[in-house]
């Protein structure tokens, strides 16, 4: 799972105040880097804990005009969609085997997991908190190209 920062109208916004003789890439891309971590911050509070990898895998990288957050762990997708009921078979042995299981199996009918959207809610709980970084810069260009 991935989620994208990215604002619409930059490149023509950072010509406006390259005319205006300002640069603003180095106070967009902290903007974006804040704005990525608030996102990370928000998905990692609502990821599931069983061993903390899923939790842990949740990164950001950016590379201006884009803030990207990732889930890089296998079967984080499994635990955002769920899985419909599937067989589930050895792959190099004659049998399957856990901790705790009664005997070895040579098949399991997995009934599924239910979906738990957990990176779907931290974007949702990030919306807001992602722009005030951005409100932030925008003040200080205001700010700068008037002046003060």
């Amino acid at each position: 799972m991935s989620a994208n920062v990215q604002i619409i109208g930059l490149k023509e916004l950072e010509a406006d105040i390259q005319k205006a003789g300002y640069s603003a890439r180095g106070l967009m891309t902290a903007a974006l880097s804040q704005s990525a971590n608030v996102l990370q911050r928000n998905i990692r509070q609502e990821a599931p804990i069983k061993t903390g990898s899923l939790k842990r895998s949740i990164m950001t990288s950016v590379s201006y005009p884009t803030a990207t957050v990732t889930e890089q762990e296998k079967y984080g997708r499994m635990v955002e969609e769920g899985t419909r009921p599937h067989i589930i078979l050895p792959k190099s042995k004659k049998a399957l085997f856990w901790k705790g299981a009664f005997s070895p199996y040579k098949v399991v009918h997995h009934p599924g997991t239910k979906a738990n959207p957990f990176f779907q809610r931290g974007i949702d709980r990030s919306k807001d908190a992602m722009l005030d970084p951005f409100i932030k810069v925008a003040e200080k260009l205001v700010t700068m190209m008037a002046g003060k």
